[in-house]
């Protein structure tokens, strides 16, 4: 009875302290029992647990099985192969983003490009539509030759130049090209060169620059005129007073045709003789040269008929000490015919007057 008695006094003590303060306090002859179980309990809890491993850096660690360590792999494995693939899958779709970017962006530039090409076609057919009217426009019979206006020609008649060009009413003023026209034209020696000025709708100026004759060469019975640049300008059987004949000449009588050229030795010399005929002529003398022999580019002969005289010039060279002599000695010999020696060097030997015996 005493025991049970000390038991629910125990118990009702217990309840107390439980209820009032929430913590166990236990009398050391009361809680010997309880605690005693508790060690037991303990002791068969850490038989069944495990026994700790002891790391590198001296840790405890559980024990795993080697199954568990295979499982642990695989699973890592896998995980890896996962992401891996999920990487890989999306770079794909990166790629063929970008792809489909690049892909897009040229595209786009074709179609611009189309576009320019389209538009430039369209320009370049509206041009030629254009240039086709123009074109058409110009050959129509608005632009026919109604009148000739021809300017500058003295030696060439008007009617020689309307001849050459063969043109009538119903040639079309452009359809003429000014190559064409100079073509026609200069097909007389006379002609040097055209100036062709068109006024629309219907009128077609002309103007002619001539050649003058400087020269005359005589062949057989004819006379083939020329001037200061070789051209022969026409072969004929009549003289014109006032022309100085060029007398020794080298070009052959068969290529004496008006619109020819003379040789390159007798042009070569008629360049000689331009220079002492212009030193005669500012000296007051050209006027009374007659002919003038060029066989001999060393010495040159001049004949001044209304003098009775011949002058051996010599070359060109000197011409200003040699025309003082010149001037000299017809003064001098004034009525009197014969030669005047200035073909000599004047610093050893003196230029004189041989009278005609």
């Amino acid at each position: 009875m005493q025991k049970a008695k000390n038991k629910s006094k125990t118990k009702t003590s217990y309840n107390k302290v439980n209820k009032s303060e929430g913590i166990f306090d236990y009398d050391l002859e009361t809680s010997s029992y309880s605690v005693k179980k508790t060690e037991k309990k303990l002791t068969k809890k850490a038989k069944k647990a495990p026994e700790p491993q002891i790391d590198d850096i001296g840790k405890n660690v559980p024990k795993v099985s080697k199954e568990k360590m295979k499982e642990i792999q695989k699973r890592k494995k896998k995980e890896k192969r996962e992401a891996q693939k999920k990487v890989e899958q999306e770079e794909k779709i990166y790629a063929k983003v970008q792809k489909q970017k690049v892909k897009r962006k040229l595209t786009n530039e074709q179609i611009k490009k189309q576009k320019k090409r389209i538009r430039r076609i369209q320009n370049l057919t509206v041009f030629a539509l254009f240039i086709v009217g123009i074109i058409l426009l110009m050959l129509s019979p608005i632009f026919n030759i109604r009148e000739i206006v021809i300017t500058g020609n003295e030696k060439v008649s008007q009617a020689m130049v309307l001849s050459l060009l063969a043109i009538d009413e119903e040639t079309n003023i452009f359809r003429e090209t000014n190559k064409d026209i100079n073509e026609k034209i200069k097909q007389n020696p006379y002609v040097s060169s055209i100036i062709i000025k068109r006024e629309l709708p219907s009128k077609l100026k002309i103007q002619i620059k001539e050649r003058t004759i400087d020269y005359f060469i005589k062949v057989g019975e004819a006379y083939a005129y020329i001037n200061k640049e070789g051209y022969i300008l026409e072969v004929v059987g009549e003289k014109i007073e006032g022309k100085i004949e060029l007398q020794g000449y080298e070009t052959s009588i068969e290529h004496i045709i008006a619109g020819n050229k003379v040789c390159d030795d007798d042009l070569g010399k008629i360049e000689e003789i331009e220079i002492i005929i212009d030193a005669l002529t500012n000296a007051g003398l050209g006027n009374l040269i007659t002919s003038i022999n060029i066989q001999d580019e060393d010495d040159y002969i001049i004949n001044m008929e209304s003098e009775s005289k011949t002058i051996y010039i010599g070359n060109y060279s000197n011409l200003d000490v040699k025309i003082l002599y010149i001037k000299t000695i017809l003064e001098k010999e004034n009525g009197n015919a014969g030669k005047i020696y200035v073909n000599r060097d004047l610093n050893v030997q003196k230029p004189y007057f041989s009278p005609n015996i």
